[in-house]
């Protein structure tokens, strides 16, 4: 059993993480890139590391690669030079010869904050399968060392939904001491958390979850304002930092290239938070 409820936790972790990485890799659309670069594999880039290279190979035409800087900081405390590498690919290039594309201003990973909310989210949603447990059976057996082996097999048939379950006769010789937990149900409560963990993940991103999650409280405008600017600010964060990034790419490769927020995708969750099944698991 604790073999079997580690693996599944490990899988419900992984699974809203993949979930919620999805969601941030997706959000940004790069036009202009040439067809020698990927834009998935830059979002990876910005997603794990916080940064990521523009450069222009003389074999391989233009690539976005992962970056490290590689020398020492200037005035700005910025590096000036930088190694651009990938799977079987390594260039050392100065300041002006690539470019440095920063996930934010630190240049900081998204992956360490989604890892923090896919956790949340994971005891979240076991708490809740407990919780329902609990309320089919919300009882303690006390029992000794001879009968636990086979109370133990007699509730793995029962929580399986057994239609029938035997059991032997010696069972009838001592009589079952059970202690009824009265366990709370706040299944709903829990579900409500979730939502809001969430939402505070997109509204991390960007996304704007208001009002629809927050629609039963009545919040006055001047609320509504305030969180929509917050919200605007920590997407802008990740926005800039890519804006900057083009207009470097442009300048320096004399390219068109340029970003914004996928549209579609802005949309779509904002949808599912509206009917509130965007932070459903599929079972």
């Amino acid at each position: 059993m604790g073999k079997k409820n580690f693996l599944r936790n490990h899988f419900i972790y992984h699974d809203y993480f993949a979930r919620l990485k999805a969601i941030s890799i997706s959000l940004f659309k790069w036009n202009g890139l040439p067809e020698t670069c990927n834009e998935r594999f830059l979002e990876e880039c910005l997603f794990r590391y916080g940064q990521a290279g523009f450069l222009e190979d003389e074999f391989m035409s233009y690539l976005n690669t992962k970056i490290i800087p590689s020398s020492e900081l200037n005035v700005y405390e910025e590096p000036t030079a930088f190694t651009c590498f990938s799977v079987g690919y390594n260039r050392y290039k100065q300041k002006d010869e690539c470019v440095w594309i920063r996930n934010n201003y630190l240049a900081k990973a998204t992956e360490t904050t989604t890892m923090i909310y896919a956790e949340r989210l994971a005891r979240i949603d076991l708490s809740y399968d407990v919780n329902i447990q609990a309320q089919k059976t919300p009882i303690l057996i006390h029992c000794d060392d001879k009968t636990k082996n086979s109370l133990e097999n007699i509730y793995k048939q029962y929580s399986g939904d057994a239609p029938v379950i035997y059991v032997h006769k010696s069972m009838q010789e001592k009589p079952l001491e059970v202690l009824n937990t009265n366990a709370p149900f706040v299944a709903d409560k829990l579900r409500e958390e979730k939502a809001n963990v969430w939402n505070d993940y997109l509204e991390f991103l960007g996304v704007n979850t208001n009002p629809s999650d927050k629609k039963k409280e009545r919040l006055i405008i001047s609320e509504v304002e305030s969180n929509n600017e917050e919200v605007e600010i920590q997407g802008q964060t990740m926005l800039i930092c890519r804006q900057k990034a083009c207009e470097e790419i442009n300048k320096l490769f004399g390219l068109n290239v340029s970003v914004e927020y996928r549209l579609d995708t802005l949309q779509k969750l904002k949808g599912e938070v509206n009917n509130g099944t965007v932070h459903d698991r599929t079972p």
